[in-house]
């Protein structure tokens, strides 16, 4: 498995992958996402993220094939925060490769990025009830900060 930084050329692999992650993960856990329009925004925001001055996508693949993607964001920090963050935005890993380390091998290459840009901390959001998710975040040292509660009205 060979772990590499998205180019322009991987905008269409990496929008689909997306698109995967909203409709396995926001459809079924978030009641107020519109997927369609979620789906239709991939290609667009991807031409700007993939090389973006603080942003980078890092690919898993294997033989031609993209196993998963993470897409990664830094952050100066601010006079209230004055540490600066490297987010993990958004992690997928394609079914058939789930169990093989996938995700480890994308976490890591991400640290490494974050301390190359001087990042003072890392964070990561993920729904709640996407237990495989938070397991793997914790693993690798994230910790629960903040709790946010949410209810439809």
């Amino acid at each position: 498995m060979e772990i590499r930084i998205a180019t322009k050329a991987d905008v269409a692999v990496t929008a689909e992958l997306n698109q995967l992650l909203y409709k396995e993960d926001a459809a079924v856990r978030d009641p107020f996402a519109d997927i369609e329009a979620a789906c239709a925004d991939a290609v667009p925001y991807f031409e700007t993220f993939i090389g973006g001055e603080s942003t980078d996508v890092f690919l898993a693949e294997e033989n031609g094939t993209v196993a998963g993607y993470l897409g990664a964001r830094y952050s100066a920090g601010n006079l209230r925060r004055p540490a600066s963050t490297a987010e993990l935005e958004a992690m997928y890993v394609r079914e058939s490769f789930r169990g093989r380390q996938v995700g480890g091998l994308l976490i890591t290459a991400f640290f490494g990025w974050a301390k190359e840009k001087g990042a003072g901390r890392a964070a990561v959001s993920a729904f709640h009830a996407n237990e495989s998710a938070r397991r793997l975040y914790e693993r690798f040292g994230f910790a629960s900060k903040f709790v946010t509660l949410d209810m439809p009205l």
